[in-house]
């Protein structure tokens, strides 16, 4: 029984403990945000220079 309440205690102060480390947090998150930023606008401008890019016009030579 001890151990629940010490463990409810810990689970109690984590809000406290993650708001004095807003600092910290975001130095952990932003390089992963980052990556899934720059895999997304990856992405987009593949499927934009593939699907959504205008098809180059052939030019037929002129009969001799």
């Amino acid at each position: 029984m001890e151990w629940a309440f010490n463990y409810g205690y810990w689970v109690a102060r984590t809000r406290e403990v993650l708001e004095g480390m807003g600092f910290w947090l975001w130095i952990r998150i932003l390089p992963d945000l980052m990556i899934v930023a720059g895999s997304v606008l990856l992405l987009v401008d593949l499927i934009y220079k593939l699907y959504l890019s205008k098809k180059p016009q052939t030019v037929e030579a002129p009969a001799a």
